[in-house]
């Protein structure tokens, strides 16, 4: 049984949004409002919370794409019970290489390298480069046991054409990278599918799951017991200083939520 952090329904991309995404690959054609549902739909499909932002986009050759973050590993690493183990670590020349080992409960293993330059680094330099070295090597191996085929945060900095995509949520826009950033050129001409204030991410996608949630929340809510809810109440106050679902933020809700879900599924466990 798929385990779901957060239960989404979201409707189906239309034949057209999906051809852009499928067939062209091609995220930056999408609308705002198909961008979004893209990535609600691959944060259900993956069992992922999308609240905590797994994946963020990128710029990649001239395309939009997406690429996870740690939080996306993490919950992949929990949600399939992968278990990581380091097979070897060793130096060669001026490249520290890591070698991670994935195993599931089935017994199916992967292996995946991480590898950095640590050319004139020593002292805390040279540490910090060997502990990313490591995550570098635990994150693949969780994207390639899971058939994820996705880049992690973790390899962008060395794929040169990779430019981050900043979402501004006080502006609910996706900020480009700047042209200065680019090879200087000067017969390159830079066009864009669309403006970059049309992709929209922030402000409509947590106002609509703030929705949800908060229904989600009074529904699990009125299904415990008075004396349930009396102690649910004072865990409230306690952890949020709040009494009221409909008080708290989008992230205090979505924690809630995981609580509630917890309790009514334990509830409903115990009855049966």
């Amino acid at each position: 049984m798929k385990s779901v952090l957060y239960p989404f329904n979201p409707q189906p991309l239309d034949d057209a949004a999906l051809e852009k995404v499928i067939v062209q690959g091609r995220l930056e054609h999408l609308t705002p409002k198909e961008r979004l549902l893209y990535y609600k739909t691959l944060c259900e499909s993956l069992g992922l919370n999308p609240l905590t932002r797994p994946f963020e986009y990128i710029t990649l050759s001239g395309r939009l794409t997406l690429y996870a973050r740690r939080d996306a590993t993490d919950q992949l690493r929990r949600l399939h019970q992968v278990s990581i183990t380091i097979v070897s670590r060793e130096r060669l020349d001026d490249i520290y290489v890591v070698t991670a080992r994935a195993t599931l409960p089935d017994g199916r293993c992967d292996e995946a390298t991480g590898a950095v330059s640590i050319v004139g680094l020593q002292g805390e330099q040279l540490a910090n480069a060997i502990m990313k070295c490591e995550t570098k090597a635990k994150r693949r191996v969780t994207l390639s046991i899971v058939g994820l085929g996705i880049l992690d945060e973790s390899e962008l900095d060395t794929v040169p054409q990779a430019q981050r995509v900043t979402i501004d949520d006080a502006a609910a826009e996706v900020v480009e990278p700047q042209l200065s950033s680019l090879p200087s050129n000067d017969t390159t001409v830079v066009e864009t599918a669309e403006p970059p204030a049309e992709l929209t991410f922030g402000d409509a996608y947590e106002e609509e799951i703030d929705k949800v949630m908060l229904d989600e929340c009074n529904q699990m809510y009125e299904q415990l017991s008075d004396i349930r809810k009396a102690k649910f109440k004072l865990w409230l106050q306690k952890t949020y200083g709040k009494t009221e679902l409909f008080e708290l933020n989008i992230l205090e809700l979505a924690e809630v939520h995981e609580t509630l879900l917890k309790t009514t599924r334990t509830t409903k466990e115990t009855k049966s």
